[in-house]
């Protein structure tokens, strides 16, 4: 190997055991003079430290503030999916109402109809000028099985 690229990779190295060293860190404990313990990743040159055992990894604070923002993110799509949710089930809700309502009006005005055609002896079409057109009994049959059928339709659950 040439000795420039031999620098190079030692340098590399150097470099990578760097950031290794400065992302997890051995913590030193010790006793200054007054008797009180300290811990620290950086041990004191006037005192013997003795290492700990414990690593410690230093906290990247941009990586941090990244990753609460995007768990805040995430919250607020979730939040504003769950409001969504519950809109859609209002609305639902409402429709269902507002066709329950419909279909009560429209049942009440199937029955008096039907009521209405089978107490009539008789039934007419009014005319533009005023006159009444009468149904024959092959007419009026089939308004009253039209007006049964409508019955049928919007007074009974769907």
């Amino acid at each position: 190997m040439r000795p420039a690229t031999m620098y190079l990779v030692i340098l590399s190295l150097a470099a990578m055991s760097h950031l290794a060293v400065a992302q997890n860190s051995e913590v030193y404990k010790w006793v200054d003079a007054d008797g009180v313990t300290h811990y620290d990743v950086r041990p004191p040159d006037w005192s013997v430290a003795e290492e700990t055992g414990v690593r410690i990894r230093h906290t990247d604070k941009q990586v941090l503030e990244a990753r609460l923002k995007h768990k805040a993110e995430k919250a607020e799509a979730a939040e504003t999916r769950q409001r969504h949710r519950a809109d859609e089930v209002s609305e639902a809700e409402q429709d269902r109402q507002k066709i329950a309502s419909q279909r009560a009006t429209n049942c009440e005005q199937a029955r008096g109809r039907m009521a209405a055609y089978n107490t009539a002896r008789r039934l007419y079409r009014p005319m533009p000028d005023g006159e009444r057109d009468y149904l024959s009994d092959d007419e009026l049959d089939a308004e009253r099985i039209a007006a049964r059928q409508s019955v049928d339709e919007w007074c009974t659950d769907s």
